[in-house]
């Protein structure tokens, strides 16, 4: 008769959201994990939405004032959720995983682990409070930011995060803790069977898919450095996904805006081929990397990174990969780059992406550091 399997509870607000790169991230190692696990997977059912900005923002008195409290008081706007579903929670598990963002149910989720002796790791993309340069929340709301992610992190078994820089600002902080960088993976599709498209030269077709936001960079002045040069009758940018920012309200005068739904990534996949080039836009908090850069690297266009450093994690997680042109927003020669990018004899095999990247492998690297973290005898010292 077999043992039974060791279970574990993987803590995650955006598990069931369709288009979330932490959503897709969490359901891939979820299945993962479930192979060696009895995995129970802790957050909001399918029919609640969890989209939309985590910051502030509203154009109503009543949503301004909504967004002042979640920035002065609390952690987030998640974090009703977060009490009514953790702060009482008996985690009957041998072990956690946390994913996020948000950071509400991870504080919450983490404080009742500890009470009860069980290990977690946690997986986090963008930093929060203590190694963030430019937090979003004030007041009361940030001391209890702080006070949480300290508590988070003290009693974390390892940690799982998206960059080099993410991780060695935490090191500093807590020089103890085991950490993995592992971006997210893409999920493989099909080459398009058909060839990519004859472009036309007159006429320069950009797309962005994903969502923007206050913590993207600007990109109009790329843009309108694009126009200025004179090399393209006409410019348009298609936008698939929300716009949070109010980014495309105000694009330079001669570039064509369409505003599309986001769509899944296979249907994606069939669209950018109607495109010249796709777009990823860089953060402002430049030790982060937005996550579709890897999913980018399955489209059949080539791929253009828009950020400030050359040296920075976008930057650097695009260099040396297949179709990719790095650019910055008032580059004077951005024109003249992209105009020899695009002319270059790209083929669906030039820009394939490479295998390691794909999430069967990336999911097996986070699952085996989470087990590796789980058993280290640290971990027995969680709450003590």
């Amino acid at each position: 008769m077999s043992a039974p399997r060791r279970r574990l509870a993987i803590v995650s607000l955006h598990a069931h959201r369709p288009f979330a790169p932490r959503g897709e991230r969490t359901r891939q190692i979820a299945e993962r994990l479930a192979e060696d696990w009895e995995v129970e997977v802790v957050s909001p059912p399918p029919t609640v939405s969890t989209g939309g900005a985590a910051g502030s923002g509203g154009s109503s008195p009543l949503r301004r004032l909504g967004a002042n409290v979640v920035d002065w008081v609390m952690l987030d706007k998640w974090e009703p959720w977060s009490i009514h579903r953790l702060a009482r929670w008996r985690p009957e598990v041998d072990a956690a995983l946390l994913i996020g963002h948000p950071y509400s149910p991870l504080v919450h989720a983490s404080a009742r682990l500890a009470r009860a002796g069980v290990p977690y790791v946690v997986d986090v993309g963008d930093p929060w409070v203590l190694t963030n340069p430019t937090p979003f929340c004030r007041g009361v709301a940030l001391w209890r930011a702080r006070r949480g992610e300290r508590h988070l992190w003290r009693d974390a078994a390892g940690a799982v995060l998206t960059t080099r820089p993410q991780a060695d600002r935490l090191i500093e902080l807590f020089p103890s803790l085991v950490t993995l960088v592992r971006p997210n993976g893409f999920e493989p599709a099909p080459a398009p069977a058909a060839p990519l498209p004859h472009r036309e030269g007159s006429v320069l077709r950009l797309a962005h898919f994903g969502m923007l936001s206050s913590q993207r960079l600007d990109l109009r002045p790329f843009l309108r450095t694009l126009r200025d040069s004179g090399r393209w009758e006409r410019i348009s940018l298609s936008q698939f996904g929300d716009d949070f920012s109010g980014m495309l309200d105000e694009m330079p005068t001669g570039v064509e805006v369409e505003r599309r739904p986001a769509y899944p990534w296979h249907e994606v996949i069939e669209l950018a081929a109607g495109f010249d080039a796709a777009l990823v836009i860089g953060n402002l908090n430049a030790g982060q990397l937005p996550s579709k850069a890897v999913q980018y690297l399955t489209l059949p266009i080539p791929r253009v990174a828009v950020t400030e450093s050359r040296d920075d994690a976008l930057a650097e997680y695009v260099d040396g990969r297949p179709g990719w042109l790095v650019v910055s927003p008032g580059d004077a020669d951005a024109a003249e780059a992209l105009d020899g990018h695009l002319a270059q004899s790209w083929t669906a095999e030039s820009l394939s992406p490479p295998e390691s990247e794909s999430w069967t492998g990336v999911a097996t690297e986070i699952a085996a550091f989470v087990e590796r973290a789980l058993d280290a005898p640290a971990a027995a010292q969680v709450g003590s």
